[in-house]
C-alpha cells in the first residue's frame, strides 16, 4: 500500500436534499388532491350541460307537442313538462319559467304567440346556460390537466431527485468511511502511515517474508536537533519543518518502500528484498543528504540532522519488537558516535 495519499477534501456545504423531496412529495399531494377538485368541477359542469340540452330536448318535444290536435296533445305535453322540471332540478330561474309555460299549454284561450314566447325564453335560458357550463368544463378540464402534467413533472423530478439522494449519501458515507480509515491509519500532519499501521504493515511483511525466505531491513529514523527548533521558534514552526522532512523523505525513499511517521520526531522505513547492506547504506546516507546535504537547502535556520539506525530480519531479529528494538539500538550507536550518520545493528552489537 503507498505511503502517501491527498488529504481528504474539505466537504462542500451541501442543501439538505432530503428536506426538499419532501416538501416536493407534499407539493405532489397538493396538485393531486387540486387536480382531482377540478377534475370534479369539470364533471359536475359536463353534468349541468347534459341536464340543459336534455331540458331543450323536452322542451322542444313540448313545441311539437302543442301543434298537435287538442285530444293528443295533453299527455304528450304533461310528459314534455315532467322531463323538463326533471331536467330543470335546482335551476330556480328556469323553474320559474317553466311554471309560468305549464299552464298555457292546458288551458283554453291561451294565445300560441304567448305560449312560443315563453318557451323561446326558456330555450333560450337553457342555451346559455348550456354554452356556459360547456366553458366551464373546458376551463376546468384545461386547469386539471395542466395541474396533472405539473404533477407528473414534479413526480418526476422527486423521483429522480430521490435516486441523486441516494447516491449522494452512498457517496458520501463512502468518503466518510474513507476519511476514518485514512484519520484512523495516517498521521493527520504528514499523511504519512502512524505507527499503528506500521507495525501493523510490518507484521505481514515478516511473515511473508519468513514464508519465501527473503530479507527485509528496518531503518529507524531519529532526528537531530529538532527539540531546538520547537524551543526557539514554536510548535507551528515545528510542526511545518516536520511536514517539509516528510515530504524530503518520502521523495528519497526508494519504489516499494514503506516510510511513516511513528513518533513526535521518529520515523521509520521498512524495505522489502534487503539483501545488499552497502545499498542500505547507500539509502541511508541519501536520506541524510536529503534533510540539508550539499545540494540540498536548508531546512531551518537551526541545523537538522538525523541518526539512522539499521536492522536486518531475520539476521538481527526475527519478529516485528525486536527488529524495532535492533533498529533503535543501531540508531542510538549513531548519536552515540556524533549523531547526524548511519549505523547497522551488527555494528552498534560489537561496540557495546
Amino acid at each position: 500500500m503507498p505511503d502517501d495519499f491527498d488529504p481528504p477534501r474539505r466537504f462542500a456545504f451541501e442543501f439538505p436534499l432530503g428536506v426538499a423531496l419532501f416538501a416536493a412529495a407534499l407539493v405532489v399531494v397538493a396538485l393531486v388532491i387540486f387536480a382531482d377538485a377540478e377534475s370534479r368541477d369539470a364533471q359536475a359542469a359536463r353534468a349541468a350541460q347534459v341536464r340543459a340540452l336534455a331540458a331543450d330536448r323536452a322542451l322542444l318535444e313540448l313545441q311539437l307537442a302543442l301543434r298537435e290536435p287538442a285530444p293528443a296533445r295533453g299527455d304528450a305535453a304533461a310528459r314534455a313538462l315532467d322531463e323538463a322540471r326533471r331536467m330543470l332540478a335546482g335551476d330556480a330561474r328556469a323553474l320559474t319559467v317553466l311554471d309560468r309555460l305549464a299552464p298555457m299549454t292546458t288551458r283554453p284561450g291561451t294565445s300560441e304567440a304567448d305560449t312560443l314566447a315563453a318557451l323561446r325564453e326558456l330555450r333560450s335560458m337553457l342555451a346559455a346556460s348550456a354554452a356556459s357550463a360547456a366553458e366551464t368544463s373546458r376551463r376546468e378540464d384545461e386547469r386539471a390537466h395542466g395541474i396533472s402534467l405539473a404533477a407528473g413533472l414534479l413526480v418526476s423530478a422527486v423521483t429522480l431527485g430521490t435516486v441523486a439522494f441516494i447516491f449522494a449519501e452512498r457517496r458520501q458515507r463512502r468518503r466518510l468511511a474513507q476519511k476514518l480509515e485514512r484519520e484512523a491509519n495516517h498521521d493527520p500532519l504528514t499523511m504519512l502511515p502512524n505507527r499503528r499501521f506500521f507495525l501493523e504493515w510490518l507484521g505481514y511483511a515478516l511473515a511473508q517474508a519468513r514464508r519465501e525466505g527473503q530479507e527485509i531491513a528496518l531503518l529507524y529514523i531519529d532526528l537531530d536537533g529538532f527539540k531546538a527548533v520547537n524551543d526557539r521558534f514554536g510548535h507551528r514552526r515545528g510542526d511545518a519543518l516536520l511536514v517539509a522532512i516528510a515530504e524530503r523523505l518520502r521523495a528519497t525513499k526508494r519504489e516499494g518502500d514503506l516510510l511513516a511517521r511513528i513518533g513526535g520526531d521518529e520515523f521509520a522505513l521498512a524495505a522489502p528484498n534487503a539483501r545488499d547492506g552497502k545499498e542500505l547504506a547507500a539509502l541511508g546516507e541519501r536520506l541524510l543528504a536529503s534533510l540539508g546535504g550539499s545540494g540540498q537547502s536548508r531546512l531551518t535556520d537551526v541545523p537538522v540532522g538525523a541518526s539512522i539506525g539499521i536492522a536486518f530480519f531475520p539476521d538481527d531479529a526475527n519478529d516485528v519488537p525486536g527488529l524495532i528494538a535492533a533498529a533503535d539500538s543501531a540508531m542510538y550507536a549513531a548519536k552515540r558516535a556524533g549523531k547526524n550518520r548511519v549505523a547497522f545493528h551488527a555494528t552498534s552489537a560489537e561496540s557495546g
